[in-house]
């Protein structure tokens, strides 16, 4: 993932979320972005999860540290959630917000 773009990020899964509500946590110090199953694609067998984050989000990250991402789900009262992975974002030479 790199600063000041679109990027199309996919994490796959061992669970079929079919059926469930999702949400996708990245968070790095104090800036959070959590992406539930509206903002997401769901893969035909419901094990991956397709997110776009927007020039703006990605802005918000620094190249200095990693970024933290997670996947909470659940369906009536079980809430479950996965392991924790750790992500680079790179630095760009253009961070203007292009339209």
């Amino acid at each position: 993932m790199r600063r000041a773009t679109t990027p199309n990020i996919e994490i796959n899964i061992d669970q079929d979320l079919r059926g469930y509500w999702y949400r996708v946590t990245f968070k790095q110090h104090g800036t959070t972005i959590i992406k539930d199953q509206n903002d997401c694609i769901l893969s035909d067998d419901g094990k991956t999860i397709s997110i776009e984050l927007t020039q703006e989000e990605t802005l918000r990250f620094s190249d200095a540290f990693n970024i933290h991402v997670q996947v909470r789900f659940g369906k009536d009262n079980k809430v479950c959630a996965t392991n924790i992975v750790y992500t680079k974002i790179d630095k760009i030479l253009d961070e203007e917000v292009i339209r």
